[in-house]
């Protein structure tokens, strides 16, 4: 059976054997928030949540071999997953690096699906972003190959496949997911291409996107496209197409930002979400934010009668690392 598995043991190895290369480095991250949801014009709920919850463990066994570990501790470590690692585990690879550059990396790991919009972290996000990030499983067991050319970076990932439309545990292992990813930079990281794609026997995802960093001024645009098997076609369609506009100014301790998404899929034939955010980093790092968002999702779904789907979400809360 075509299945990368965690490699426990070398990760366990890893762990024991990380007194030989000192102390691994141990990070929690928390974010704490006071939601309140309205839906079609109606009052939903208003609740205090805990949306992210990681503990991070990252250490080296030798100068060239590294591992990580990093859990969610809102999520279960039950194995929900055909891998067994569950949903509470995201990281969980050992990394070798070679005298080349190149750099392997073995066991569950990010994929590097979509645009510039699927690196963020969901500490740092407010609103629904493209339906292709919504949708997809970014944290899989693989194998992935990172490389870097002077100031641009490229990567190869063979991953198992956590989605299949049968729900078919055996379908997905045997069918992996294939994809890479190259990011340009260029007048000294202003100016930065992002280029994607992965595909499977059941959908292929196409992203491209331009980041543009002025000193405290990010700017970043994503085009995703998501491509699946039409019988009928006999070949891939444009099922899913989504475009996103990120903006983010830094001023001192503050922070405000804007993102933007308009699509059209399966599900959906508009789609459109907003966040506006404002951050306030008190000590000017990220060991402890103070945020405030509003967001905005208006949809049309693909039905007989073009049912509407409105919702709004105001967010107050905190993150904090330590």
């Amino acid at each position: 059976m075509k299945k990368i598995n965690v490699l426990m043991t070398g990760l366990t190895l890893a762990v024991s054997g990380s007194a030989v290369a000192g102390m691994p480095t141990i990070k929690t991250q928390i974010r704490g928030d006071l939601v309140r949801s309205d839906s079609d014009g109606a009052h939903e709920s208003t609740s205090l949540q805990i949306p992210y919850m990681r503990f991070d463990i990252k250490g080296k066994i030798t100068d060239d071999l590294s591992y990580r570990l990093k859990f969610r501790l809102n999520k279960t470590l039950a194995g929900e997953n055909d891998d067994g690692s569950g949903k509470g585990v995201d990281y969980a690879y050992i990394q070798k690096r070679f005298d080349n550059g190149i750099k392997v990396k073995l066991g569950k790991q990010y994929i590097n699906l979509g645009g510039y919009e699927s690196i963020f972290s969901s500490r740092d996000t407010y609103s629904q972003g493209s339906l292709t990030w919504n949708n997809a499983s970014f944290y899989r067991n693989a194998v992935g190959v990172f490389y870097n050319i002077g100031d641009h970076s490229f990567n190869a990932q063979v991953a198992n496949n956590d989605e299949d439309p049968d729900d078919n545990a055996e379908a997905r292992s045997e069918n992996l997911l294939y994809g890479a990813q190259a990011i340009f930079s260029f007048a000294d990281g202003m100016i930065n291409p992002l280029i994607s794609y992965h595909t499977d026997t059941n959908h292929d995802d196409i992203a491209v996107g331009l980041q543009i960093k002025a000193s405290t001024l990010t700017v970043e645009v994503d085009r995703v496209v998501t491509q699946h098997d039409d019988t009928d076609a006999g070949a891939k369609v444009d099922d899913d197409k989504s475009s996103t506009v990120f903006i983010k100014y830094k001023q001192g301790k503050w922070s405000p930002q804007l993102r933007y998404t308009v699509a059209n899929g399966e599900a959906y034939k508009d789609f459109d979400s907003y966040n506006v955010a404002l951050e306030y980093y008190p000590y000017g790092n990220s060991s402890l934010r103070y945020h405030v968002a509003y967001a905005k999702k208006d949809n049309t779904k693909d039905d007989a009668t073009s049912t509407k789907d409105e919702s709004k979400t105001l967010t107050v809360g905190f993150a904090m690392s330590f």
